[in-house]
């Protein structure tokens, strides 16, 4: 079954590329672009009956403000209804860590190959967990660094005697 996609980027050319490789793939019937996360938050809030393909969302990771509870609520909520691609950023390792404990499972670099773009997005579909290699690298990393991390919260807990 064909699948449309929503993206959902702030990056106006960057969103019209992804649109034109949904073009060329049989997977895919259509796509559209928004900019913002009230808009796609108002998207999601009208359940169209019309709508009878389901949906992929691609979202860009520069939107997401995990300062802001509202925010990942409403992602939250979304996630639900719809599987999510995410689009990283190269921000911090810190961004990277709060997208996995959210729980987002297909997290690709900007400069992802068109294949492992399209393969990301055919495995944000089907719920699987994908990482292009750049992320694959960083959230290993992360996982290296976790034991140091929580060695280090563990002796700030401790008392000066202690120490």
């Amino acid at each position: 079954m064909q699948s449309q996609v929503i993206i959902c980027d702030q990056q106006t050319v960057y969103a019209i590329g992804c649109g034109s490789l949904l073009h060329d793939h049989p997977k895919f019937n259509g796509y559209c672009i928004i900019h913002t996360l009230q808009e796609l938050n108002e998207m999601m809030s009208i359940d169209d009956p019309k709508t009878e393909f389901p949906q992929v969302l691609v979202l860009d990771s520069g939107m997401l403000n995990f300062a802001q509870s509202q925010t990942i609520i409403t992602i939250q909520s979304i996630k639900k209804r719809i599987p999510i691609m995410i689009l990283f950023n190269e921000e911090d390792d810190l961004h990277l860590y709060n997208l996995i404990d959210i729980g987002f499972s297909v997290i690709v670099s900007r400069q992802v190959s068109e294949q492992d773009w399209v393969k990301a997005l055919l495995m944000a579909e089907q719920d699987k967990v994908y990482f292009c290699a750049n992320i694959a690298d960083k959230v290993f990393a992360l996982v290296n660094q976790m034991d140091k991390i929580k060695q280090m919260e563990r002796m700030r807990q401790l008392t000066i005697y202690d120490k």
